[in-house]
C-alpha cells in the first residue's frame, strides 16, 4: 500500500505530542519510529512524482512492487493543478505545468539520496520502457523520520513540456510490471546516481538515447546522436574504418534474430549513418532530401523512431546478456560464416528475448 505523505510540509510531530486527541496507539507508532531513527534502522519514506512525457490510456492506474519498493502510477487529473505551492518556486513556468502522470514511491529507507535514486532510477527504467521524452516536472520527498527530517519539492530546470509522449496501454500494464522487475536488476547505477563518474560504453549509449528523446531542435542532431550511441555498443574503440558497414550488417544480424527484417534494419541504419556524416561535417538535409527519405519511410517521424527504437533496444539487450563487449562483437561477427557461432548467438539472445521484443518491436 503506497502511503502518501502527510500534508504538513515539514514537521508534524510538535503538534501531535500536545494535542489532547491524539490516542495512545498513534503516540505509541511515532515512539517506534523514534526508536528506530536511534538505531539507525529504515523507516518509511518516498516520493510523488510529477511526470511528463507518459501517458497512461485507457487504463486509469497500475501498481506493484518489486522488493521493498512499492509503485503507484496513475493517470494526472484537474486536481494535480489544485495543490498548495511554495511561494519559492523558482519560476513562473513551473506553476502552470500539467503533468502526464503521477508517480508515488514509498519503501523502507535511512537517507533522503536513496529517494532520489529510487526517483531517477524509475525515471530510466520508464525510458527505456517507450521511446518518448519522459522526464519529471518536480517530485515531494516525505518520510516517517522523526530524528532525520527528509522533506522538500525537486524542481527540474527544464522549463518545457514533453513533445513526444510514450504511451502505456492497457496491453502494457502487465508488461511495464515484468520489464520492471528484470530491468531493474540489471541497470547501473550510472543510469541514475546523481555524481557517478562511472563512464563505459553502456552508459554512453544511455547517455546518447536521453541525449536523443529529450533535446529537441535539429532533425541531423538527433539522428547523429542516437548513430552515435549504437556506435558505442557495437563498435570496437579500434575500429576506424568502414563503420558504416560494421554497423548496419552487425544490427541487421542481431535484429534479425529477434524478429525484423534484416534487410530493412540495414538500410534504416545505413541512411542514418549518411544523415549522421552530414551533419557532423557541417551539412544539413536539404528540402528534397528530406522529402525523399519522408518517402521512403513513409515519414520523417517513422524513419526517426525506428532508428530510436534499435538504440532503445540495444541498450536493453547489452544489459540483459551480461557479456563482453568485443567478444560479443566477435560472436555477431563469427556468425555470418560459422554456423556454430551463428547458433551460439542465437542461444544468447533467446533467454531475454521476451523482454526484449515486448513492445513496439513488432511494428518496426
Amino acid at each position: 500500500m503506497i502511503r502518501r505523505p502527510p500534508r504538513s510540509t515539514l514537521f508534524p510531530y510538535t503538534t501531535l505530542f500536545r494535542s489532547p486527541r491524539t490516542s495512545s496507539s498513534t503516540l505509541d507508532n511515532y515512539i517506534g519510529i523514534f526508536l528506530k531513527d536511534l538505531k539507525g534502522k529504515p523507516v518509511r519514506q518516498g516520493s510523488v512524482v510529477y511526470l511528463d512525457g507518459i501517458v497512461l490510456f485507457p487504463r486509469k492506474r497500475i501498481s506493484f512492487k518489486i522488493g521493498n519498493v512499492n509503485y503507484f502510477i496513475r493517470q494526472s487529473t484537474i486536481k494535480d493543478l489544485e495543490a498548495e505551492l511554495s511561494i519559492h518556486v523558482p519560476s513562473p513556468g513551473t506553476i502552470i505545468k500539467m503533468p502526464t502522470a503521477i508517480l508515488y514511491i514509498d519503501f523502507l529507507g535511512i537517507e533522503g539520496r536513496e529517494i532520489q535514486n529510487n526517483v531517477e532510477q524509475a525515471i530510466a527504467i520508464l525510458r527505456l520502457f517507450k521511446v518518448g521524452e519522459i522526464k519529471y516536472y518536480s517530485y515531494q520527498m516525505h518520510s516517517e523520520s522523526i530524528t532525520n527530517v527528509i522533506a522538500g519539492t525537486i524542481f527540474t530546470r527544464d522549463q518545457y513540456a514533453s513533445s513526444d509522449k510514450g504511451l502505456i496501454t492497457r496491453k502494457d500494464a502487465e508488461k511495464i510490471i515484468k520489464f520492471w522487475k528484470k530491468i531493474s536488476k540489471v541497470l547501473p547505477q550510472s543510469y541514475y546516481e546523481t555524481g557517478n563518474q562511472v563512464v563505459d560504453h553502456n552508459t554512453i549509449a544511455y547517455t546518447r538515447y536521453c541525449d536523443a528523446i529529450l533535446h529537441n531542435g535539429v532533425f541531423e542532431r538527433k539522428i547523429a546522436t542516437v548513430v552515435m550511441g549504437l556506435e558505442s555498443l557495437l563498435l570496437k574503440q579500434q575500429e576506424n574504418q568502414e563503420l558504416k558497414y560494421r554497423l548496419s550488417i552487425r544490427l541487421a544480424k542481431i535484429f534479425g534474430l529477434l524478429g525484423s527484417d534484416p534487410a530493412d534494419v540495414r538500410r534504416i541504419v545505413e541512411k542514418a549513418y549518411g544523415v549522421r556524416n552530414l551533419f557532423v561535417h557541417g551539412g544539413h538535409l536539404s528540402n528534397k532530401q528530406k522529402e525523399k527519405l519522408a518517402a521512403q519511410f513513409n515519414s520523417i517521424r517513422n524513419f526517426q523512431s525506428s532508428i530510436l527504437e534499435y538504440l532503445r533496444i540495444s541498450i536493453i539487450l547489452m544489459l540483459l546478456i551480461k557479456q563482453d563487449k568485443n567478444k560479443f562483437i566477435d560472436l555477431i561477427d563469427n556468425s555470418f560464416i560459422d554456423k556454430e557461432k551463428d547458433a551460439e548467438l542465437s542461444k544468447v539472445l533467446k533467454p531475454n528475448k521476451d523482454i526484449i521484443i515486448m513492445n513496439v518491436m513488432k511494428d518496426i
